[in-house]
């Protein structure tokens, strides 16, 4: 007899590990502005086998978008794999394709603010 497994995501813990993610990254990594979550976490539509995608706003950054990546991956597991886009738009974020989060329309995430906005302590 075949047997089905059943595979689910966690969405509160995958939230939770974002959030702390996010909080040790912007209070260790002072190039680090802002983190912004998009693709399917952040309009709820992950799946089994999904991943979590996260722009990282640099204030500055001089390497390539492609050497920064390895930098900026978690330590740890955040539950689902993770996708971290380093970017320093020269403060023109149009130029790298990203809207002003706040002028975007959005519903409430369960993430915390901090995952989603500028940091306020520099």
């Amino acid at each position: 007899m075949n047997s089905v497994k059943i595979i689910s995501i966690k969405a509160t813990k995958v939230r939770r590990h974002v959030d702390d993610y996010a909080r040790e990254l912007l209070a260790s990594r002072p190039e680090a502005e802002e983190i912004i979550v998009f693709g399917s976490f952040e309009n709820d539509t992950y799946a089994p086998g999904t991943d979590i995608d996260l722009f990282l706003v640099l204030c500055e950054a001089n390497d390539s978008p492609r050497d920064r990546i390895p930098r900026f991956l978690p330590d740890k597991s955040l539950g689902v794999a993770v996708d971290v886009f380093p970017i320093h738009p020269s403060g023109n974020r149009s130029a790298v394709g990203i809207a002003p989060f706040s002028s975007r329309k959005r519903k409430p995430l369960a993430i915390s603010p901090i995952t989603l906005k500028a940091r306020t302590d520099l």
